[in-house]
């Protein structure tokens, strides 16, 4: 804004016509392109330099011919950086030249993710699983927001969905269906060029029902009850690592790292009873229970039989 810095408004009568006299802010503006020099649409990029406060970040989207323009904000330098906030279609990439406000020749040469055909089906009957979300993101490497999103929900026919952002090297592919009562699902790939179809087998999960009683021996309506695939990480205060919420939860570059995972989480009815859902054959999972803000009470080395069993959980006066 050049002028006016400020207006004054009379109490009654008319008002002069206003003339708002605006003046662009420099810019820097190029265009994204992939390896083979063509445009690349939907990568947002932002000028790197340290802000004061709360101020505001100077950033841009490139468009469909791969063009963007970011504009100056105050307290930007004369020269910056830019950084890739979201590489849409391509793989992230560190950019090292700074920039000077008002060029406008910037290319940013980023290279296309890969992207697999996958087949997601029930492992004991082969039969297609439909209703799914995924996470693609690579084992031992840095990750960021983008990695660790739930992304492509929703009904695919036959099973099958193709992948894109599928990160270059050791790369993670989880499959998370929608029923609860199936589990969530990864395989582990090396990802180059020309990856070939792959199928996912999503194992379903046996029920086992839960009776919950307090400290008294009474039984605890609507106490929260989770079935939980023990890590080999200590509890730190970073939580239970749910893959079927919206965050990702802890993390750690170590690849062979594994946190505290939520399996299946339901509530008591009147009764203090629930059936939960575990994984067939294992003897080692926990069954957690927590009512209110209480700590939760964790008992361990749970074994849940294929053909189903019981359990009951009794309370500590905390």
């Amino acid at each position: 804004l050049v002028k006016p810095r400020h207006i004054t408004v009379p109490e009654t009568g008319p008002m002069e016509p206003i003339t708002v006299v605006v003046r662009e802010q420099p810019f820097v503006a190029g265009k994204v392109v992939d390896e083979q020099g063509q445009p690349v649409a939907g990568v947002s990029l932002h000028a790197e330099f340290q802000r004061v406060g709360s101020g505001r970040t100077a950033s841009g989207r490139s468009k469909k011919d791969g063009t963007f323009k970011i504009y100056r904000v105050d307290g930007a330098p004369d020269k910056v950086g830019l950084g890739v906030m979201d590489p849409g279609p391509c793989e992230r990439k560190q950019l090292t030249e700074k920039y000077s406000w008002g060029q406008s020749d910037i290319v940013v040469t980023l290279q296309r993710a890969l992207s697999i055909d996958v087949a997601v089906v029930d492992a004991a009957t082969g039969k297609p699983i439909e209703d799914f979300a995924v996470r693609a993101y690579p084992i031992g490497g840095g990750m960021n927001s983008q990695d660790r999103e739930t992304r492509l929900s929703g009904n695919h026919k036959e099973g099958k969905l193709s992948i894109d952002r599928i990160p270059r090297g050791k790369a993670r592919i989880v499959v998370i269906p929608k029923d609860p009562k199936l589990q969530v699902a990864s395989i582990d790939i090396v990802a180059a060029k020309g990856l070939a179809p792959t199928r996912i087998e999503v194992p379903r999960m046996v029920p086992m029902i839960v009776q919950v009683l307090d400290p008294d021996g009474v039984p605890a309506k609507k106490a929260t009850v989770l079935v939980i695939e023990p890590g080999n990480q200590p509890d730190v205060g970073f939580g239970i690592r749910d893959p079927r919420g919206g965050s990702f939860g802890p993390w750690s570059s170590d690849p062979t790292a594994r946190f505290d995972t939520q399996l299946f989480r339901t509530t008591t009815d009147e009764g203090g009873q629930c059936i939960v859902y575990g994984i067939a054959g294992r003897k080692d999972l926990v069954i957690g229970v927590r009512i209110g803000d209480a700590p939760m009470h964790r008992d361990n080395d749970i074994a849940f039989g294929k053909n189903g069993n019981g359990h009951t959980v009794q309370l500590k006066k905390q």
